[in-house]
């Protein structure tokens, strides 16, 4: 055999056993407790850098071969005094991991699945909240700073709650394509983003379903909640607004909304069982609209 030829089978084999060891070493690696530790980290230290929030996640298993995670009695404590409820706490977390290519953005998860949440939002008397600020940047010279980056395939909540200023509301929802992206300003504590979602579905304590797809741009700034040129809307609904609340320990503020809406989404939203004759009321409206093929409406805008 020739001596060059003989050199190359020897590298060639060489490369095929290192690549062999390399796999093996991997899929070992995968499959240790060294790594789910270290998954595990991760998602602790981007939640707390995100959120500047202590997290809590006691149980943590991690099944490298679908790249799937399961959380118990996950938790992030905000600013509230000691002995009160945290922020956040949750029964399970599922999180489905996509395989993505390391230069992307962003967290992109393929589902999302939580059970239990409850989210205890706290009004101070100064009209501050719990809701604590992001960890500072390394660029403190930067004047904003993205704190969630997120896409999410499908996500599902089962047996929400979230307990506003002692003001308690029980929900499920479930979804497909959500986004997020809130930036954080730390010259001017306060948030900005955009949560886009569609579709949505979401129901509240024992009201129908609702479902609809969702715009939502927010500011969130000190004790001032604003949301401009929101939109929501479904085949049958579109409801568009903007508005502003301050002072959220006495709330005040404004709303322009514009409102398209059928009397059957209105009367789920609402929960309410809205009588026949506030249809009739819209017979000739309705008469007009169902030659169209479309169900009554109430219009508004303010």
């Amino acid at each position: 055999m020739r001596r060059g030829l003989k050199i190359a089978l020897i590298a060639a084999g060489s490369i095929v056993v290192l690549i062999f060891v390399a796999v093996v070493a991997g899929i070992l690696i995968l499959r240790s407790t060294w790594f789910a530790n270290q998954v595990r980290q991760k998602v602790i230290t981007s939640v707390e850098r995100s959120t500047g929030g202590r997290v809590e996640a006691p149980r943590f298993r991690f099944r490298w071969n679908h790249l799937y995670a399961e959380i118990d009695n996950f938790t992030i404590h905000g600013l509230e005094p000691a002995g009160a409820p945290p922020l956040l706490t949750a029964r399970r977390v599922e999180i489905q991991f996509k395989l993505l290519s390391p230069l992307k953005p962003g967290v992109d998860i393929a589902s999302l699945v939580v059970d239990s949440p409850h989210l205890n939002v706290m009004v101070f008397p100064n009209g501050t909240t719990n809701i604590p600020h992001p960890t500072p940047a390394s660029s403190p010279g930067r004047s904003l700073r993205d704190v969630v980056n997120l896409a999410i395939g499908r996500f599902q909540v089962n047996h929400g709650s979230v307990n506003f200023a002692d003001r308690p509301s029980a929900f499920d929802a479930r979804g497909e394509n959500l986004f997020a992206r809130f930036a954080y300003n730390p010259r001017h504590p306060g948030y900005t983003g955009e949560l886009d979602i569609s579709p949505l579905i979401l129901q509240s304590g024992s009201r129908p379903p609702v479902d609809l797809n969702l715009r939502l741009p927010v500011v969130i700034d000190g004790d001032r909640i604003a949301v401009s040129n929101a939109h929501l809307a479904n085949a049958q609904t579109a409801v568009d607004f903007s508005g502003e609340v301050r002072h959220l320990d006495s709330p005040s503020g404004w709303a322009r909304v514009r409102a398209d809406v059928a009397l059957a989404d209105l009367s789920r939203a609402s929960g309410l069982n809205l009588p026949a004759g506030r249809a009739a009321g819209q017979r000739q409206q309705g008469r007009e609209r169902a030659e169209r093929g479309r169900a009554p409406h109430w219009k508004a805008a303010w």
